[in-house]
């Protein structure tokens, strides 16, 4: 009889209080079985209080390294896996023990980071190690046991430490925290099957900055997280991209903590009674909402960021105005920039240019020698050829008079263009002997430095 009381009175003096409140000296760690579909509190690796059977139950454990503290768990597929957080050793809880999976070491790499599973696998994201912020994904290969590394295109993306995370279908959700040592002011969304990063931008996040680095006030829901401000309760909606804001009948402060079927599961920090310091509750989320249709929609949480795109647009746009005006306010000047050559000449006005200035020294018959280039498409042409266009039709010319008015019309024509230009007399008019007949002496009029246009 004395040996019952004794018992009796150790087991009421537990650590943890086994009443309908059930109330800790120290903060249990608080993961839900989705197999047996209770609650579990750990007191460490030895002892486990089922909360639907309402029993402590103690643990068979293998040899790990670490302590049991360090260890966060995730749910993958019904099983509740435990992995060390800063990577490495890799525990699963299944028929009261805690089995070892993994034949890796303590990697101590990857802290405040990400855990969290996909398709029946375990990832690590991002973290702080070896006095380095990390941005890598790591997954766990449950075959070889061993941890590997996965590629993403993070080219464009930041480190992650202390991050809120959640997957939903195929995307992982990534926000708050710190990126890159400073506050996180952005989303980003990891396709989980193809490896591909995007960022959005969020003005409303900004606002519960100091909620998503506390994490302590935030509840983890399916599609998203409740924050639990004191007089209001946000529902961020990451799938469907809206937060809702309800007011809050409840405040309370969580320590580990999430929402089940429209139930919260956590664990309370407890000042009334001297010999504990926590107790574990569970409850509708309906204490917190009178209504849940009863909300008011604030925004969405995130958007693409068209910054980048929209700078491109107008720089764009700017010189497609440039562009247009320079065709149609200097088309000369413009299309001497394009064929690269500084006279431009219209045949249907007549008209030469050089840089996209009219020259308007020009005669008559240097406008025919002009033409005449441009009949001989541009090429070289016999210098007799010229004969004809100083030739008077009123008077029987000698051939020498013919020779000597040549000569000066190209000679005027020379000075002419090399005042307007600057070019040497052998730039304006290019000389050579006919490669068939040695008798016959050909011309080029601006050879490379002028372009016809109709």
């Amino acid at each position: 009889m004395k040996n019952v009381f004794i018992y009796l009175l150790a087991f009421t003096c537990s650590n943890f209080n086994l009443a309908q409140e059930l109330k800790f000296s120290q903060k249990p760690k608080l993961i839900y079985d989705y197999n047996h579909k209770e609650a579990l509190l750990f007191k460490n690796d030895s002892v486990v209080f089922k909360t639907k059977q309402k029993k402590e139950v103690s643990i068979f454990k293998e040899a790990y390294p670490g302590n049991f503290s360090e260890y966060i768990h995730v749910n993958i597929g019904g099983r509740t896996i435990l992995v060390h957080e800063g990577c490495g050793p890799v525990l699963e809880f299944r028929n009261d023990s805690l089995v070892r999976l993994d034949k890796s070491y303590l990697h101590r790499n990857q802290f405040l980071g990400n855990l969290f599973a996909y398709q029946n696998e375990i990832y690590f994201l991002g973290g702080y190690g070896l006095f380095t912020h990390k941005k890598i994904l790591t997954k766990f290969d449950f075959e070889n046991q061993e941890w590997n590394l996965v590629k993403t295109n993070d080219k464009n993306i930041p480190t992650f430490s202390s991050c809120l995370s959640k997957v939903i279908d195929d995307k992982l959700y990534v926000f708050g925290g710190f990126t890159n040592e400073t506050a996180n002011p952005n989303l980003y969304i990891l396709n989980l099957k193809t490896k591909e990063w995007n960022v959005f931008k969020s003005n409303i996040l900004k606002n519960f900055e100091t909620i998503t680095q506390n994490q302590q006030t935030i509840l983890e829901e399916n599609n998203g997280f409740y924050f639990i401000g004191k007089y209001y309760l946000f529902y961020l909606d990451l799938k469907n991209n809206s937060i809702r804001k309800y007011k809050n009948n409840l405040a309370k402060c969580f320590q580990g903590n999430f929402v089940f079927k429209d139930t919260i599961y956590g664990i309370f920090e407890f000042k009334t009674d001297p010999n504990y310091n926590f107790i574990f509750e569970k409850y509708p989320l309906k204490n917190h909402i009178d209504n849940k249709n009863d909300f008011i929609v604030l925004d969405q949480i995130y958007y693409e960021d068209h910054t980048e795109l929209y700078s491109t647009l107008s720089v764009i746009f700017i010189l497609l105005v440039i562009t247009m005006y320079l065709m149609i306010r200097k088309k000369y000047w413009f299309i001497s920039i394009i064929y690269k050559t500084p006279f431009i000449y219209s045949i249907k006005k007549n008209k030469l240019f050089y840089k996209g200035k009219f020259v308007s020294v020009l005669n008559k018959y240097d406008i025919l020698l002009l033409e005449k280039q441009f009949l001989s498409k541009n090429n070289f042409f016999p210098l007799s050829d010229l004969n004809d266009l100083f030739s008077n039709s009123k008077q029987q010319d000698t051939i020498d008079v013919l020779i000597k008015r040549r000569e000066n019309k190209l000679n005027s024509f020379i000075k002419t263009i090399a005042a307007v230009s600057g070019l040497n007399s052998d730039e304006i008019c290019a000389f050579k002997k006919n490669e068939a007949d040695k008798r016959i002496r050909e011309i080029q009029i601006l050879p490379n430095a002028i372009t016809f246009i109709s």
